[in-house]
């Protein structure tokens, strides 16, 4: 059997953003403020630009017994279970504990001379991250 798992931003969030940018648009075309314009045109461009990396870089990271897929903007990258090394990182921010998810290319294996790394967080996974570094060493496993 093959399994496939995803993981993405969590999709009212991604409508939040969406609905915000928009508020913001529309405050910057009816505010008085010149500076208050500019701030708002900010916050729309930030939102509009989160909701958009959210709308089409999903799902985020998507994995099967084969490897792993993670999708950005620009496209998507594929490493095989051997081509790259995952690791649960928990570090302490603001008095409480925030786990993280590693994912570090084995430069011999890919070609590279310098290994790529990516660090995706609750947000980006829509999840706990430990949550899913747990499904991803099974996953891992099986395809052993």
């Amino acid at each position: 059997m093959d399994e496939h798992r995803a993981w993405a931003p969590p999709a009212p969030l991604i409508g939040i953003c969406w609905a915000l940018a928009a508020t913001a648009v529309g405050w910057t075309i009816i505010s008085d403020d010149p500076a208050g314009r500019v701030l708002t045109a900010i916050a729309a461009l930030a939102l509009a630009g989160y909701g958009a990396f959210g709308t089409f870089a999903r799902p985020r990271l998507s994995a099967d017994r084969h490897g792993i897929r993670v999708r950005g903007l620009a496209g998507s990258t594929d490493w095989t279970w051997e081509q790259l090394k995952v690791e649960l990182v928990i570090t302490r921010r603001l008095g409480r504990n925030v786990a993280m998810l590693e994912l570090e290319e084995r430069p011999e294996l890919v070609g590279h001379d310098q290994p790529r790394m990516l660090v995706l967080g609750w947000l980006d996974l829509g999840t706990d991250p430990r949550d899913v570094a747990e499904a991803l060493d099974e996953l891992r496993a099986d395809a052993a």
